[in-house]
């Protein structure tokens, strides 16, 4: 058996345990995030008006920053044609968004 087949075998699983490792760390991540808002919540920590306004902070702000930066750190002149319907149809529903705003603050209250 040469020598560069071995090589080749073991970075296989290798490379499956580094994914596998990554996806249990994301899911903890958010475990331990609802862990902590549950707690917080528990204890009285946290107001039901105050989550409302946290949430609306994460959605409104810190998700989109975030689609923002991961897509700006992939986005170049040679793959930016590939994004634009990604763009197109983001631009389409916060623009839905938008115009349902008004509605969901009605039912929501």
């Amino acid at each position: 058996m040469p020598a560069h087949a071995t090589s080749e075998a073991a970075a296989i699983p290798s490379s499956f345990v580094v994914t596998f490792l990554s996806a249990l760390q994301a899911a903890a991540s958010v475990l331990v995030t609802i862990g902590v808002g549950v707690a917080a919540a528990q204890f009285d920590l946290v107001t039901p008006e105050s989550a409302k306004h946290i949430s609306q902070l994460c959605v409104n702000i810190f998700l989109p920053s975030l689609l923002i930066a991961n897509l700006g750190s992939e986005l170049h002149i040679e793959t930016a044609p590939r994004y634009i319907p990604i763009l197109s149809k983001l631009h389409q529903l916060f623009l839905a968004a938008e115009g349902l705003e008004p509605y969901l603050e009605v039912l929501n209250d």
